[in-house]
């Protein structure tokens, strides 16, 4: 399941449809921190793709087995600019 700030617990094809129209513009992500717990996880990354548009944000994994059960993402500032 994938929620996010516009989306409620979507299934996968649901969210590659929705969710991920640039997924052909080989996207390139820069992960910024890392937490980890048992079986939960939270992610800062930046993504970049080739229009060199960018995005930030954190997603929180919850994982079962060796498979991600769910996702949730948190829209975050804007990307950091490069030094």
């Amino acid at each position: 399941m994938f929620t996010s700030p516009y989306d409620y617990r979507i299934d996968r094809e649901t969210y590659f449809k929705r969710c991920w129209p640039y997924s052909e513009q080989s996207p390139t992500y820069e992960i910024e921190k890392m937490l980890e717990r048992g079986n939960e996880a939270f992610i800062l990354y930046d993504c970049k793709i080739k229009s060199g548009d960018r995005s930030r944000n954190t997603e929180f994994f919850t994982i079962e087995g060796d498979k991600i059960k769910e996702v949730e993402v948190y829209f975050g500032s804007a990307p950091k600019e490069p030094p």
